[in-house]
């Protein structure tokens, strides 16, 4: 391996540099397991996270870093699960500390095209397997004291809940048509063949179709809009 004569103080930047990340996880047999990826340039094992991106809050960015990296599809939760820190090397001589605040992300499914599945590798483990695979100790204790969210509450306000994920899925698929991109609406075809909560109406849906459709943009892929 090639030494390059450095010194602490010009290899790594004094102050850190905010990052968003996934958690992202399934129940598995009444478990929970942990999605890992490989680093790019060490093929290690690492979570999906990334650089803040204009427009987008902080765990909308995790969540599409989680779709660009490991082709993750899914619910994000909006409070940060906590923080850890590693050193992120720019060159072979320069490298940023870098500070990642992670957001759990609940896996719907995983998608065989994303853009870099060239580039990594991904891989379900139990939590105390993750944990151990990952190098920093921070994101390890963040691991092992990781508590899903509780399940949303029955009635008016979990058929919300439910209502707009069942959207989310919907209008991921109804993104690429000019009926939902022009008024808002969701096909007949694609309500007809979709599983809908039985306490929440088909009508429901297309009334709130169009603004629940920018909302849910962010766990779609890049350049979707206006296809």
């Amino acid at each position: 391996m090639t030494r390059h004569s450095t010194t602490a103080s010009n290899f790594y930047s004094v102050q850190a540099r905010t990052q968003f990340g996934a958690l992202c996880w399934r129940m598995h047999r009444g478990k929970v397991e942990v999605l890992l990826i490989t680093s790019r340039d060490t093929g290690r094992w690492v979570i999906p996270k990334g650089w803040p991106m204009a427009g987008l809050t902080p765990e909308a960015a995790a969540a599409r870093e989680a779709w660009e990296e490991a082709g993750v599809e899914g619910a994000v939760d909006a409070t940060c699960s906590g923080h850890f820190t590693y050193q992120k090397v720019m060159s072979e001589t320069d490298a940023v500390q870098c500070a990642v605040a992670v957001y759990g992300l609940r896996v719907a499914r995983l998608v065989a095209k994303f853009p870099e599945r060239d580039q990594r590798r991904r891989k379900w483990f139990t939590v105390a397997k993750a944990a151990r695979k990952v190098w920093e100790p921070e994101l390890r204790s963040l691991m092992l004291g990781f508590v899903p969210p509780k399940p949303a509450a029955k009635g008016a306000k979990g058929a919300e809940k439910r209502k707009g994920v069942v959207l989310d899925q919907l209008l991921d698929r109804a993104d690429r048509t000019a009926a939902v991109l022009a008024g808002g609406r969701v096909p007949d075809a694609i309500l007809a063949d979709a599983i809908l909560p039985e306490d929440v109406p088909t009508a429901d849906f297309q009334r709130d179709a169009l603004p629940l459709h920018e909302e849910a943009a962010v766990l779609r892929p890049p350049g979707s809009a206006g296809l």
